[in-house]
This record gives structure tokens, C-alpha cells and sequence, in this order.
């Protein structure tokens, strides 16, 4: 994929935000994604991100500032892991980790809710979600609060660390305030910050990828690991590493008349051309005559409203695995989703919407809108050959990072 938006936006981002940044680090640290959203056009997403993190939740404050002072630590060495849909990974090397010793550090939760304490964060989020980034920007007093909070927060974070003897972190992110917070510790502490894209990057100004506030990203396929390569400065480049694909193959042969439609997140300022792109897609596969299961974005799986207007189509939507979905599916078609990835290292057929193929995905042909599905579907040939995850040798390459 092209990702050469990336250095000038990062250029340009830098320009207009390093002076902030250099004044409030650590309010830097909390915002960063949301100003980096914003920037990239995804103003809506921005908006309802900061909607979201402008609630207060006193309860989760003070059982959080309540762990950081009381907790007693750890006589041995942990290691931190969180993960989203990882699920053989994060099973597999939990194992792993703990045959060498290790504990699994159980105080996810705690210890991200500490990253966010105080009124500044929350004060800032909501002026930002009503008046804008740019004028929440402007509240220099603010701010100011936010750095020193931030730092406050930081510091109590760094100290659960160092008291749990976490030696090693997996995660799946790194842009959140509490991985911002995370990572600056671990870089401060010496210990390595392993990150897994948490999808098949499609991003192509890589907002929520780069730069890589971690030690090292791990990328799903060779492709994108070179198409990175190629696209960060060398600093960042560095921190690359490609073990191979690092999911769960579903086998299963499938129901062959049944059509899985995965789908992208729906957002509201496009939601009405995207709704009905949706059920043109719909309509389509069932006039060929497949029986047709939907797959909305996960972030989309809880609207209510969405829901309920695709159940008066009689839509069937998915509440099942995703492992269940592309095992039962015997035709997986989508707009942009990693699920298509997924489906098609499972040895699914998969196809991609002609309308989205703008942003292309690695081995999914395109359905063009002048074929027939079941024409597509019969030209394509076995598309499982990307790399399986080495997992030797990422043992090899956890021993060695903690050595």
C-alpha cells in the first residue's frame, strides 16, 4: 500500500503542533491521536472520540488512585499484555512467557484509568468536542493544568512499573493516552514495548500507527512490513519486525450459498450513502440467490439506531465469533476490513467492492459492478499463501530483546 501521505503530513503536523508539544509534554501525550485524527480529515471520528473520553467517572478515578498508592507490587518479574481479537496469539505466548517465569500483570485496567485522572483532560475533551481541536488548543491555562496533571499521572504509572517488575509489554496500540504514557515509561525504564498493528493498516497518513511510540511494531503481512519500510524515516524504520501472519487461520469449508459482507465503520456524516451502498450490496448477493449475513465494524456492532433499521430490511446481522463467521461463510465480500485479510488467510474466497477498492487489500480481487458474484467467485483460485506466523522465532526475538 501507498503510504507516502505519511512523512509530509508528519512534517507538516510537526510544524504546526511542535511548539505544544515542547511546552506541554505531557498533555501532549494525552491528546496527540485526537489532534492527528483531526488532521487527517477524520474530523467525525475525532469528534466522537473526544465525546467519549470528555465523561467523568469519579467511581473508576478513585478505585484507581486507590490501587496506585495501596498496591504492593510484585517479587517477580511480569510482563504486561493487551490485546483486541488476538486471541491465539495472546493464549499461545501467555503460555510461553510464563513457562520462562514470568507472571501475566492482572492490573490492565487500574493502571490505564490512571493515565486520565484529574478535571483538565475531561474539561479539555468536551470544549474540543463542541468548539473544536483548534479552540480547545487556544485554552493555554488549561492546558498548562493538563501538563501538570499529566505529569502527576505519569510519574504514579511509572511507579506501579517499576513496583510490578514488568519486564516486557504486548500490546496492540500505542496512541492512546495511557499507551502514550506506557511507552514513555518503558523508554525511560529500559524495558521493550512490542506492538502488534492492531489491523490491516489502511491508513495511508498511518494515523494510530506512526510514529512508533513503541520499540518495535509488528506488522501483519510481508508487504505492508516493506511498504512501511520504505515510507518511515529511518529511526522508525528500525523498529519494524515481520514474524508472519499473527492471527488465527479459521478452517472450515463453509456453507458455499452463504455470504459473509463484511463492513467498514459507518460514520454519520456519510452514513446515509453508506447505508445505502450497504443494502445495494445486500440486494445483490441475495438476487444471485445466496443467503446473506452481515458483519458490521465493531465500534458499529452496539448502535442501536443502525440496528434497528437494518432489522426492518431484514438484515441478518452477525452476533456471532468472527471465527464462527468466516468458518460458516462460503464467500466472504467486503468494502475495507481486515476481516477480508483474515478470511482470506483462512483459505475464504474473498472479494472486495469495486466502489472501495481504492484502498486494496492483499489477495482480494475486486468485484467489479458489471460481473456476477457467483462468476467472480468461481474464477478465483485458493487465496491462502501469505506467511503463518514463525513462532520460534519470535521466541527467539522476545529472549533476545530481554537479554
Amino acid at each position: 500500500m501507498d503510504f507516502s501521505f505519511f512523512k509530509p503530513f508528519n512534517e507538516t503536523f510537526n510544524e504546526k503542533y511542535g511548539s505544544i508539544q515542547k511546552q506541554y509534554p505531557y498533555a501532549f501525550l494525552l491528546i496527540e491521536k485526537q489532534i492527528r485524527n483531526f488532521e487527517s480529515g477524520s474530523v467525525e471520528l475525532s469528534i466522537q472520540n473526544l465525546k467519549k473520553s470528555s465523561r467523568l467517572n469519579f467511581g473508576r478515578t478513585i478505585r484507581s488512585t486507590i490501587f496506585a498508592h495501596t498496591y504492593e507490587g510484585s517479587s517477580q518479574s511480569q510482563f504486561y499484555m493487551s490485546f483486541e481479537r488476538f486471541d491465539w496469539l495472546e493464549s499461545r505466548l501467555t503460555q510461553r512467557i510464563t513457562e520462562k517465569g514470568f507472571l501475566r500483570f492482572k492490573q490492565v485496567k487500574q493502571l490505564g484509568r490512571l493515565a486520565t485522572r484529574g478535571l483538565a483532560y475531561p474539561k479539555f475533551m468536551r470544549i474540543a468536542a463542541k468548539s473544536g481541536i483548534v479552540s480547545a488548543l487556544e485554552r493555554k491555562e488549561l492546558l498548562k493544568k493538563m501538563d501538570v496533571e499529566g505529569k502527576r499521572n505519569f510519574e504514579l504509572i511509572k511507579a506501579v512499573i517499576v513496583k510490578s517488575k514488568i519486564r516486557l509489554f504486548f500490546t496492540d496500540g500505542d496512541t492512546q493516552p495511557h499507551a502514550q504514557m506506557y511507552c514513555r515509561a518503558a523508554r525511560e525504564l529500559n524495558i521493550p514495548y512490542v506492538i502488534f498493528a492492531h489491523g490491516y493498516i489502511q491508513n495511508p497518513m498511518l494515523v494510530g500507527i506512526a510514529p512508533i511510540n513503541g520499540l518495535y511494531l509488528i506488522p501483519w503481512t510481508r508487504n505492508q512490513f516493506e511498504d512501511l519500510a520504505a515510507h518511515l524515516d529511518d529511526h522508525d524504520a528500525r523498529k519494524l519486525r515481520y514474524f508472519g501472519y499473527p492471527k488465527e487461520l479459521f478452517s472450515g469449508v463453509g456453507c458455499t450459498e452463504e455470504v459473509l459482507i463484511a463492513w467498514h465503520t459507518v460514520l454519520d456524516r456519510d452514513r446515509e450513502a453508506d447505508l445505502a451502498s450497504l443494502l445495494a450490496t445486500i440486494y445483490r448477493v441475495r438476487a444471485e440467490g445466496y443467503k446473506v449475513k452481515v458483519r458490521l465494524h465493531p465500534k458499529d456492532s452496539n448502535d442501536d439506531q443502525l440496528c434497528q433499521f437494518l432489522a426492518k430490511q431484514n438484515v441478518d446481522i452477525s452476533r456471532r465469533s468472527l471465527q464462527d463467521d468466516i468458518r460458516s461463510a462460503g464467500l466472504v465480500i467486503g468494502s475495507f476490513s481486515s476481516v477480508m485479510v483474515e478470511a482470506s488467510m483462512s483459505g475464504k474466497k474473498v472479494l472486495q467492492l469495486e466502489a472501495y477498492s481504492s484502498i486494496p487489500f492483499e489477495q482480494v480481487p475486486v468485484l467489479h459492478s458489471n460481473e456476477t458474484i457467483r462468476e467472480a467467485a468461481q474464477n478465483l483460485e485458493r487465496q491462502f499463501s501469505l506467511d503463518s506466523f514463525d513462532f520460534e522465532a519470535f521466541e527467539a526475538f522476545c529472549q533476545e530483546i530481554l537479554t
